[in-house]
């Protein structure tokens, strides 16, 4: 008896100290994700010629055609013609078709998913100049894919990116610096870049820079501008919340932000959740925590484990740290060490730091026979 209730206490103070930093409503909208270069916008009568002029040998058209492919517009959505029609524009140089096979490559859509060809094709577009080309090829290095990780390389690329003017590379850029990730941290140099992006009409950038005004994080602490650049943000995912599921998971990080609108976590759990049922892993995540936090709604541990569990097998690392903990804890799931320890084990795998953090301190504070 007393050494089950000396492996609860181990248990808790473990959980105690991975938690009390860790938070699924980051007050950062920092989610990264590889971007694809978009198609010319085509009518029904042009197809049948666009059509032609790629069967002719036109990248430009191959281009155009593999991207109706990708999306479904006016044609139905198939990922392999759309690859076809790609690695045909692509090997003719033409670099929004070498991107755009990479985000397939990256994706496994249409072809089988090959980190290692992704790569070949990303640096083709980035040496040539392209800023999708360089920033994927920067998250490709953060993430690990198809090269080694190493934030340095990331930052050097996303840098080039930033500096070809792709918005997506100015965003990240900022939060390089503002996480210290690959550079020295610097908040002024953060801010530069969101503001930088977030006037070329890019959301996300002004959430971010209207935070670093709200906690004046590079910039002097301003409330009033806080809620300029929150209200623009807001502006601007409505404007494309009905086709963009991160546009409603930003909707949703403003309502949680409560700066320029009132804050309200009810509302951010409407938002979360038509975004959650779009694919956004990180909604998910944040429904869970919601629920697990009684924010916006009542306390339920298996409502959070289960959301918990729907982002932690689509891949999100956050949250499968989250679903080692509600094991650790025996939340909305029966206690069970061993299943949180394997849980911890694929945030780390995934590129967690603190699921390889809360590994080490099992292995200390609890008995080797816990862990087996």
């Amino acid at each position: 008896m007393a050494q089950q209730f000396k492996i609860v206490c181990i248990i808790t103070l473990i959980v105690f100290l991975c938690l009390r930093c860790s938070h699924a409503t980051n007050p950062r909208t920092t989610e990264l994700a590889v971007t694809r270069n978009a198609g010319v916008i085509v009518k029904n009568k042009d197809v049948r010629n666009l059509l032609l002029s790629a069967k002719s040998g036109s990248a430009v058209a191959q281009f155009n055609i593999g991207r109706l492919d990708e999306v479904g517009q006016i044609v139905h959505q198939n990922f392999v013609r759309a690859a076809f029609w790609y690695r045909l524009a692509a090997a003719q140089g033409y670099v929004p078709a070498q991107n755009n096979l990479a985000h397939l490559y990256l994706l496994g859509k249409g072809v089988h998913k090959n980190y290692a060809k992704a790569i070949i094709w990303l640096r083709r577009a980035a040496n040539q100049g392209d800023g999708a080309g360089m920033y994927n090829l920067g998250l490709c290095y953060i993430h690990g894919q198809g090269v080694p990780q190493n934030f340095h390389d990331a930052f050097r690329w996303i840098l080039k990116g930033a500096n070809a003017a792709y918005p997506p590379a100015e965003n990240a850029l900022g939060i390089l610096y503002e996480r210290g990730c690959g550079v020295r941290r610097n908040y002024g140099r953060a801010a530069y870049w969101y503001h930088r992006c977030a006037e070329t009409g890019d959301a996300v950038a002004a959430q971010n820079l209207g935070q670093m005004y709200q906690h004046g994080l590079g910039v002097p602490r301003n409330l009033r501008m806080a809620a300029t650049w929150y209200r623009r943000a807001m502006a601007r995912f409505r404007k494309s919340a009905a086709h963009s599921e991160n546009s409603m998971y930003g909707i949703g990080m403003l309502y949680v932000h409560g700066c320029g609108i009132p804050r309200n976590y009810a509302k951010a759990m409407v938002w979360w959740k038509k975004s959650a049922h779009r694919g956004n892993v990180h909604a998910m995540c944040n429904i869970g925590y919601l629920y697990a936090h009684a924010l916006g709604v009542e306390r339920n541990y298996k409502m959070a484990m289960t959301w918990y569990h729907k982002a932690a097998v689509n891949g999100s690392a956050a949250a499968m740290m989250y679903v080692g903990f509600m094991y650790l804890k025996g939340q909305g799931i029966p206690e069970n060490v061993i299943k949180a320890k394997i849980w911890f084990k694929k945030a780390a795998k995934a590129g967690n730091s603190r699921g390889k953090k809360t590994l080490e301190r099992l292995r200390k504070l609890v008995p080797a026979a816990m862990q087996k």
